[in-house]
């Protein structure tokens, strides 16, 4: 092979690796949602359900959650010492 053919061939290599890099589709994670559920007993296990909660308060579980998150109040007498803005 010449140097001038093997010149050619890494420079199409070179342009190959280049174009296949940038035509390579990024993958981007799509935001998580989550159920959180809320008891007042048993304590907070994380088992995500009324039977095993994953906060005992309310405010606990609004701090914890991100955009498109689901709350689960299961059933109780919850005394709310602040307001809690709800929205769909």
């Amino acid at each position: 092979m010449t140097a001038l053919h093997s010149r050619r061939v890494a420079f199409v290599s070179v342009i190959a690796l280049a174009t296949g890099l940038v035509a390579t589709p990024v993958a981007h994670a799509s935001p998580v949602q989550t159920d959180r559920y809320v008891a007042l007993s048993p304590p907070a296990t994380g088992g995500g359900s009324c039977a095993a909660p994953d906060y005992n308060t309310i405010a606990a579980a609004v701090a914890a959650a991100s955009a498109g998150d689901t709350i689960h109040i299961c059933a109780g007498t919850y005394v709310l010492g602040a307001s809690v803005d709800v929205t769909k």
